[in-house]
């Protein structure tokens, strides 16, 4: 039980706090990568490119002609540091091959659920915190009590 309320803390609400909105290709604000759906024709346009076959990208995009989309792909995201951080690819598309574009926004219904299972989960922790004194009033005849118990902070975890 402890290690699903663990990964319900640490796995899953910090990824519920956001969504993918649909948004128009005229809306969307400069220099903002969104989420780019692609037909099968399009997935096999960005194997060409990318190596691997995906119908889904995130991206940056930019109108080009009436009848296409490029869109500018950051390969070098995940290698700060070296010589690939500022490796990007430009792949332009037809109209038809795009299916959606999505926008990712802060949900604010996703995070206040996300607050409340999370200081749900604080309580309950909190919960199975439990001090422990000296049980052991001294008797009223003057015998001495038996020694206290030696711990005094313990964390049920089960």
């Amino acid at each position: 039980m402890v290690k699903g309320i663990g990964f319900l803390l640490f796995g899953v609400v910090p990824g519920g706090c956001v969504q993918y909105t649909p948004i128009e290709l005229a809306a969307i604000p400069p220099s903002q990568e969104v989420r780019v759906h692609v037909t099968d024709e399009g997935a096999l346009r960005l194997v060409q490119r990318l190596g691997r076959i995906t119908d889904e990208v995130t991206a940056s995009v930019a109108p080009r002609a009436s009848d296409s989309i490029a869109v500018t792909i950051w390969l070098g995201k995940h290698y700060p540091g070296t010589q690939f951080e500022n490796v990007r690819e430009t792949v332009v598309f037809p109209r038809n091959e795009v299916t959606a574009l999505r926008l990712r926004r802060l949900s604010t219904w996703r995070t206040a659920a996300a607050s409340a299972v999370a200081l749900a989960g604080t309580l309950w922790l909190a919960d199975q915190i439990i001090q422990l004194g000296n049980p052991n009033d001294p008797d009223e005849d003057g015998t001495d009590p038996p020694p206290p118990q030696v711990t005094f902070f313990r964390i049920r975890l089960w």
